[in-house]
């Protein structure tokens, strides 16, 4: 699968060759915030995991950098996250949406992440520009749809979350051979606990200290038809 990224500071474009992809989930940092976001996706149906952290492969080719996606089924919601790109000793980092379905989520975690595209900002920063001040850069995300507009979904730092280099090695031990491999590396908890599934998606990753932030938005359309079928 190929990409193209941009680096926000300075440099040439990347063209990047995705081989592989890992979503990793039930990455928090703190184990208490852990359990809380367990909690709340079983307040969805959705079984507690077999371990913690969680190590999903999926394939390259379900990555995508369009403005709108297309999906098999109502119940389907993203969430924003960290993205690694690694090739060679270089690692880029972006922002990305770990779109997924949420009903087969309550039978299937695993297929749930693969039925569905990850989307990708196309602008990164190089990982040793962001690193020092990691902690403090901020994980943001809106959805929206007709009739109530645009509201704030999540919204947390990244120091929530497992620190990068521990990410890093999650992904490569389930994979072996890192380059290519790219990386969604965990999200926040959704405002409210409740997720919502809704025709667009937006968010952010921002660094409070230069002020600038990597961006992604796209819209969601449920394929004709799909919408009659009896959900799982």
């Amino acid at each position: 699968m190929e990409l193209k990224l941009a680096n926000r500071r300075g440099g040439a474009p990347v063209s990047f060759t995705a081989r592989r992809l890992i979503c990793l989930g039930y990455t928090g940092r703190d184990q208490a915030a852990v359990r809380a976001h367990i909690e709340e996706l079983k307040h969805e149906g959705v079984p507690p995991p077999a371990q913690v952290p969680l190590v999903l492969p999926a394939p390259a080719r379900i990555l995508s950098q369009d403005e709108a996606i297309e999906v098999v089924s109502p119940r389907t919601s993203g969430e924003v996250e960290p993205v690694f790109f690694i090739s060679g000793a270089r690692v880029w980092v972006g922002v990305g949406s770990d779109h997924t379905d949420r009903a087969l989520e309550r039978h299937d975690i695993l297929s749930s992440k693969q039925v569905c595209p990850k989307v990708v900002g196309r602008d990164v920063w190089a990982f040793e520009d962001v690193r020092k001040g990691w902690d403090c850069l901020q994980l943001k995300s809106w959805t929206g749809g007709a009739p109530d507009g645009e509201s704030v979904y999540q919204d947390g730092l990244l120091a929530r979350l497992l620190e990068p280099e521990r990410l890093l090695e999650l992904a490569s031990e389930a994979v072996g051979s890192r380059d290519g491999l790219v990386v969604f590396g965990g999200t926040v908890p959704v405002l409210g606990g409740e997720m919502r599934c809704e025709s667009s998606f937006r968010a952010e990753l921002c660094d409070p200290i230069t002020g600038d932030s990597l961006r992604l938005a796209y819209r969601v359309k449920l394929l004709v038809g799909v919408a009659a079928l009896p959900s799982v």
